[in-house]
């Protein structure tokens, strides 16, 4: 397991958080990131230590964000309490790669990671947003191996099977790209180009519409910077080789559109179910971390 070496915003960010100028972790919080070894610099999983002490099982949040994911778990951590391990696993790292590997080798990557901080169990593992989902399957695959997984928790999960639509999107791209003898890597760069062609639609008439947006709103995400277009390329091909049985909890905004192939699994007698106010929990991020303490307490 390796973490890569932080960006200068991120370590502007841990300074300043160090500083003082973020509200103050609690005594006994470690949230000096590990430094990587040059053994494994090549490594596309890592984990990074957020709090090392406690005695409650560790907690691996999975977070989604390339850029940004330190604004969201050094909250969580602190609100989480000085005795329990928290450890951010960082988005798998697409750079280089002609076509992402497989959903289910990428979830197996981040166990790899898991497993170097605390190879048994019992886990507990959550998600935010497109994260939830590598953490369903990475709880399936713990599950199955017969590790113990004492929590699931949910948070705002993409789609658990993506809309019919956007499989015959990559369906059709994949077939005129065979049939034109376009390679794998070729058809992924029309489908990123598509879509920020969307985006950019989408971000135009925003921008000519709305005046704070044109204050607060930048565009970036272009080609293999855009993780998250790259994320849905393989997530769209992902199916589930049974439902996940352990105990879960699922967390919605109000907003939350995302509950496409979730419904189902919410009828489970093991999984709970809390909607809390806001627009994809960005807005409520106190209340975020009180329901996620309760949850891992199984209160």
């Amino acid at each position: 397991m390796e973490a890569p070496s932080p960006s200068e915003a991120k370590r502007a960010l841990v300074e300043r958080y160090l500083r003082g100028e973020f509200a103050k972790a609690p005594a006994g919080v470690d949230v000096r990131p590990k430094q990587p070894d040059s053994a494994a610099a090549e490594s596309r999983e890592s984990v990074t230590p957020v709090q090392t002490a406690g005695s409650e099982p560790p907690f691996f949040f999975l977070h989604g964000h390339v850029a940004r994911g330190e604004f969201f778990y050094f909250p969580l951590a602190r609100r989480l309490g000085r005795d329990r391990p928290f450890y951010a696993v960082e988005p798998y790292r697409f750079e280089g790669l002609p076509v992402p590997p497989p959903f289910i080798s990428i979830a197996a990557a981040h166990l790899k990671s898991l497993r170097a901080v605390s190879p048994e169990g019992p886990y507990s593992l959550g998600g935010w947003c497109n994260g939830a989902l590598l953490a369903y399957e990475m709880a399936r695959q713990l599950h199955d191996e017969g590790q113990v997984v004492e929590q699931l928790v949910l948070m705002n999960p993409v789609y658990l099977r993506y809309p019919a639509w956007h499989r015959f999107v990559r369906w059709a791209i994949i077939r005129l790209g065979k049939a034109a003898g376009v390679g794998e890597d070729k058809q992924l760069e029309f489908y990123l180009w598509l879509r920020n062609c969307l985006r950019f639609l989408v971000h135009v008439v925003a921008y000519v519409r709305s005046a704070d947006y044109r204050r607060s709103t930048g565009f970036d995400g272009f080609g293999q910077d855009d993780y998250p277009g790259i994320y849905n390329w393989t997530a769209m091909d992902y199916m589930p080789s049974g439902p996940y049985i352990g105990k879960t909890a699922i967390i919605w905004s109000g907003s939350q559109p995302y509950r496409q192939g979730w419904r189902k699994a919410e009828k489970s007698q093991a999984v709970e179910v809390h909607v809390l106010p806001g627009r994809h929990l960005y807005d409520s991020l106190d209340a975020l971390a009180e329901r996620l303490r309760r949850c891992l307490l199984g209160s």
